[in-house]
């Protein structure tokens, strides 16, 4: 069948007042799914006046109970608590600067501010010309250049000027009342034309001219009603001009007239529209409140008690629109008092007691075909559980408790067909149930039924059913126990003709084969000790591959059948194999074009068949899959796998590894989310269809529409500790917000201003400064922080519409953190100096005590070295006075005594040896004194002192000393020179006795302002831990000694070669002279 017959079809469903939900048709449009918001949705009261769309993409809905704002979520709801002058609302206008206009019933004209949400009213004066004629506004209107037209009760027309701010009243002259009681109704502007609908006087064109010097406006009066028309029709509700330039007037009680009006002012009548109760394509009502022309050039008209009118320009007829009790997705209300649509083409319809209605006017992806009620014309029932087409192209459709329904693509018509078998001979309760329907290759229809059996239609019953509309009769074969000419049972679940013409037949008690030419059934049915037979009796699909090899699926596995031995392979799940069937409950069996099979499960997901390698490969809802039921499976025409669930359709790109693209469910227009295995069809021109728990689903997946609208962003609240914070200015104008440090939780709520399915809009978010990646929020639009550290941050919001479209640019907010006064900069800086001197005063302190401490011990030292002197000085004194004078006249008593004993043999002996001990003994104290105070140090000068001392070690130890101290000629301080020749005398005897050393070298220069003293032997040294134990009086002696002096001292020793000590003394501390004398 072409794509034509789609096409007629559509027509044809669209012609079906209530038959067909969720698409645009060619002339019409099918029942709608109206969304209704009211009371119980927030609405701050059900009669809607008026609805306005705002700069930033909010919606505005004006009621008898005060203003609403609409996010796609929630209302806001402003009233006289919060600013207005009155409540009652009864019309509104949105300027292009952020401005919306509130016209109230009693209290004047309001301007809102959007970015400040502040609030100025104009009101009446008695003794002002300038100001409102009313404060009884009934309509308002906007002109191309940003003035307000003011209609109102009472008080005729007048016109502000926002700029000057300025309000002039407009007389319109010749009215039967006089200006100020005319009551206007109604406003529409046209470039320079400005219509005037009245309550009494009907209507007035007048044709603007500019202004004058004061600047009024200078108007022209093209047009008034006749003197003599009917008051009761002279009421003029509502003015619109369709796409051909024809102007509607909508009269309360007269119906519509359709004029012709060119810019000279001709006004000719072309058409008059009203009710008619033998039509019912004629108006509703004649009380017509609205009249609107959507962005499509569609008209659409509001009733009060009709409910809403669709023009059809091909027919010149009217497609009603009411609410139907007990069906909560037909208008909300019968009175219908305005409509509006927003930039992303959803049509709102306010009603007088109902709320607000919803209508998406974006053209529909999916088609829903669903049962008719009384008047409502449509399917046998909702419950879907069969599709097939026939060879005309017509579609015919099974259910659950509706039996069978035909939908004729020719004539436009869907019919049910009753499964009777003769003249006389009714259906039965238990045929109300089909299951599957097969159109064999001949052109017969065989239907199976759930517990009534086969029934068989031959294909000249069914050219006679489309010749005349002859009712179709039926052949039956139900099961007879022991009979071949009759099913294995009459729970027939699935219908398949194989290439040879076989007719399958799977049941509940097996699958039975029926061979047309010998009117033979054969029966497999499954057997516990048979491991070849059917897995499951219950055969759910039958399918045969490009192969010819028939496939079976049931609820205990697949089955392959095997021709030649008439057996079957098995393939079931094994819990030990992750390579096997994922569930054992087939629901649908699918080839792909290299000859593998995608299967549906009943709560295993879907499965990939790899036949070659016999492995199947498992997809979850861990996949992307949305539910793990899977009812049918159809490939569109470019390979796509489309899968009917619990959970709506998803379509699945099945190369590669496979993915899921996208799932949709019921709000897409669906028929539910939840579909029926068995009911999935591909007609010949690519039209797919699923049926479910509540009819039909049809498309064609290449004419799918996204939605292409990309919403506007916007920040709806701001919350810190879940209390919504106010600001000067609205939130949608705030740049920045300046947070204390102690505000550590803080939220912002936002929304994506796309009406069409906001539950769908997905969101992404981002605080730069904090988070490193944008946040997937999903369909959470909201977004929390708590304990950011202070700082400058910047909060970012994408988003996207319902068909996933983003806002790539979003809306961004600035942050400021204020840290605590202890984390400021003037306090950190305060905190330094303050510390800075703390630290400065102590480290001044600690140095200046440091500094006494080293003088104190420098002193000590200086004490203790002058003392030891002193000590040796005076030893040495008395050594050499007392000690060395006694033990000279002990030695010449000695003497006296051995002169005296020559004649004593022996005793001179004696007393030579004793003279010789006395001697020695003198020699040790002489040279006793000498090293406890030197002598020659005073007479002859250091470098004296120092070689006497060197000649007296290597003629008494055998220590070679090599000495080239010429440079320290330049000490001239006494206490320098002992100093000094202690330091090297002490290094001396550390060498003899510790370093075995045979030579020792000492060297002594200039090096700048520093004398340099090296001495170095090459004996056994000592290593690291040696140097630091080696802290005896010697070295403690020695580093006291130097440091006397403000020099430095390096001591450098390495086991086996030796130790070199090096001291570095400034010169200035050498050649200072002193008062000071050794003695």
């Amino acid at each position: 069948m072409m794509r034509s017959s789609f096409l007629l079809f559509f027509i044809f469903i669209s012609s079906l007042p209530y038959a067909v939900a969720g698409g645009e048709m060619p002339g019409r449009l099918a029942t709608v799914r109206f969304e209704r918001l009211a009371i119980e949705q927030g609405l701050s009261q059900n009669n809607v006046t008026d609805i306005a769309q705002d700069a930033h993409g909010f919606l505005w809905i004006a009621t008898l109970d005060g203003l609403n704002r609409y996010d796609g979520y929630t209302f806001r709801t402003w009233t006289s608590d919060n600013g207005l002058p009155g409540n009652v609302i009864s019309t509104l206008v949105a300027d292009r600067h952020n401005h919306l206009w509130i016209g109230t019933m009693t209290h004047g004209l309001a301007q809102m501010d959007l970015r400040s949400n502040t609030i100025r009213t104009l009101t009446h004066a008695p003794d002002d010309s300038l100001s409102l004629p009313s404060d009884r506004i009934r309509v308002l209107a906007l002109d191309g250049r940003d003035r307000i037209w003011i209609g109102t009760r009472g008080g005729g027309l007048a016109v502000h000027d926002p700029q000057s701010g300025l309000t002039h009243r407009i007389a319109l002259q010749g009215s039967q009342t006089g200006t100020q009681a005319l009551h206007i109704r109604s406003l529409f502007i046209d470039a320079q034309t400005i219509w005037v609908g009245t309550e009494k006087q009907g209507f007035f064109i007048l044709k603007d001219m500019g202004t004058d010097e004061t600047g009024r406006p200078v108007l022209r009066i093209q047009h008034r009603a006749p003197a003599n028309a009917r008051p009761q029709h002279a009421r003029i509700e509502s003015i619109a001009r369709d796409q051909q330039g024809r102007v509607w007037i909508g009269r309360y009680g007269g119906g519509i007239d359709v004029f012709s009006y060119d810019p000279a002012g001709q006004l000719k009548k072309l058409a008059h529209f009203s009710h008619d109760p033998a039509d019912p394509t004629s108006l509703s009502n004649d009380k017509i409140e609205a009249i609107f022309k959507d962005h499509a050039g569609v008209i659409w008209i509001g009733t009060a008690g009709g409910g809403v009118c669709r023009y059809d320009s091909t027919t010149g007829s009217f497609l009603r629109y009411r609410n139907e009790p007990g069906q909560p997705q037909s208008l909300s209300f019968d009175n219908v008092d305005v409509f509006f649509e927003d930039r992303s083409h959803n049509l709102w319809i306010g009603t007088w007691g109902g709320g607000l209605n919803k209508l998406d006017r974006k053209p529909k992806k999916f088609l829903h075909i669903e049962q008719g009620s009384g008047s409502r014309q449509g399917l046998s029932h909702n419950y879907i559980r069969a599709l097939a087409e026939s060879g005309s192209g017509n579609i015919w459709v099974g259910s659950s408790g509706g039996g069978l329904d035909r939908i004729d693509m020719r004539k436009g018509e869907i019919r049910r067909i009753h499964l009777t078998q003769g003249k006389g001979r009714s259906s039965e309760p238990g045929n109300e149930d089909v299951r599957s329907i097969l159109f064999d290759r001949d052109g017969n229809l065989w239907v199976g039924t759930y517990g009534s059996g086969l029934y068989l239609a031959t294909h000249q019953a069914l050219r006679r059913l489309e010749q005349d509309g002859t009712p179709v009769r039926f052949r039956r074969f139900r099961h007879q126990p022991g009979s071949a000419k009759s099913p294995g049972n009459d729970f027939i679940w699935s219908l398949m003709q194989s290439r040879s013409g076989h007719i399958w037949i799977g049941t509940s008690k097996g699958v039975s084969v029926f061979d047309p030419n010998t009117g033979i059934f054969r029966t497999y049915s499954h057997s516990a000790d048979d491991p070849l037979s059917l897995s499951s009796n219950i055969v759910r699909c039958l399918y045969e591959d490009s192969q010819g090899t028939i496939w079976l699926g049931t609820y205990s596995g697949l089955n392959r059948y095997l021709p030649q031995q008439e057996r079957f392979r098995r393939y079931k799940h094994d819990p030990a194999d992750s390579n096997s069937l994922s569930h054992n409950s087939i629901t649908a069996i699918l080839e792909t074009n290299d000859g593998n099979f995608w299967l549906g499960t009943m709560g295993g997901g879907l499965n990939f068949f790899d036949l070659r390698k016999d492995t199947f490969r498992q997809y979850t809802p861990a996949h992307g899959l949305p539910n793990m039921f899977i009812h049918g499976l159809l490939f569109d025409s470019h390979g796509q796998l489309w899968i009917s669930s619990n959970k709506g359709l998803t379509v699945f790109d099945t190369s590669g590894t496979g993915r899921v693209l996208r799932s949709y469910d019921v709000s897409d227009g669906l028929q539910s989310n939840e579909f029926n295995a068995g009911a999935a069809l591909k007609t010949r021109d690519g039209m797919l269809l699923f049926g479910g728990v509540s009819g039909v689903t049809a498309f064609f997946p290449e004419t799918m529409r996204d939605n292409t609208f990309i919403p506007p962003v916007a920040l709806t609240d701001f919350k810190v500790f879940n209390k919504s914070r106010s600001f000067e200015q609205a939130l949608s104008e705030i740049s920045s917000i300046s947070l204390d440090h102690s505000d550590n939780f803080f939220a912002f709520e936002f929304s994506a201003l796309d009406f069409t399915a906001p539950e769908k809009n997905r969101y992404a978010y981002k605080m730069e400064g904090f988070d490193s990646e944008w946040i997937d929020a999903g369909f959470r639009r909201y977004a929390g922080y708590t304990n950011l550290s202070p700082g400058q941050y910047t909060f970012r919001v994408r988003a996207s519409n319902n068909d996933g479209i983003w806002n790539r640019d979003g809306v961004s907010v600035g942050i400021l953190i204020v840290p605590p006064f202890w984390q400021e900069w003037w306090f950190h800086a305060i905190a330094v100096l303050l510390t800075g001197g703390v630290i400065f005063t102590l480290i001044t302190l600690r140095m200046r005590r440091l500094r006494q401490e080293k003088e104190a011990q420098e002193a000590f030292a200086r004490q203790l070295v002058e003392a030891q002197e002193q000590e040796r000085r005076r030893l040495a004194g008395e050594l050499h006075d007392s000690l060395g004078q006694e033990l000279i006249i002990i030695n010449n008593m000695v003497q006296r005594n051995m002169l005296a004993s020559e004649d004593m043999p022996g005793q001179a002996e004696i007393f030579a040896a004793l003279s010789q001990e006395i001697v020695q003994a003198l020699n040790s104290v002489r040279k006793l004194s000498s090293e406890l105070h030197p002598h020659l140090l005073e007479r002859f000068g250091l470098v004296k002192a120092i070689e006497a001392m060197a000649k007296k070690i290597a003629d008494s130890t055998g220590l070679r000393v090599i000495l080239n101290i010429s440079a320290l000629d330049i000490v001239q301080n006494s206490k320098a020179q002992l100093d000094l020749y202690r330091v090297i005398q002490e290094v001396l005897n550390n060498v003899v006795k510790h370093a075995q050393a045979r030579e020792v070298q000492m060297h002594a220069h200039q090096d700048g302002r520093q004398l340099v003293l090296r001495i170095a032997d090459e004996g056994v040294g000592f290593g690291t831990d040696q140097q630091r134990e080696s802290g005896g009086f010697g070295l403690t002696s020695i580093r006291q000694r130097v440091k006397s002096l403000h020099g430095s001292l390096r001591l450098t020793s390495t086991p086996g070669r030796g130790t070199t000590v090096e001291l570095s003394v400034p010169i200035g501390r050498l050649k200072d002279s002193s008062s000071h004398r050794m003695g």
